[in-house]
């Protein structure tokens, strides 16, 4: 499998990934849509972040 198949993958999926939102582990009812609203429950929750900036 070469890297632009992959790529071409990554497109696709990403924003159907985006429009459902992610699940937090163990709160089936919570879906993150946005950076803002993950920054928002990590705050809350008392969670810290941390940003991987490795170019893949």
């Amino acid at each position: 499998m070469g890297r632009s198949t992959i790529s071409n993958a990554v497109r696709e999926v990403r924003p159907l990934l985006a429009a459902r939102g992610f699940a937090v582990r163990d709160r089936p009812g919570i879906r993150l849509r946005t950076l803002e609203s993950l920054f928002a429950y990590a705050d809350a929750q008392g969670v810290e972040l941390r940003i991987d900036g490795t170019e893949v």
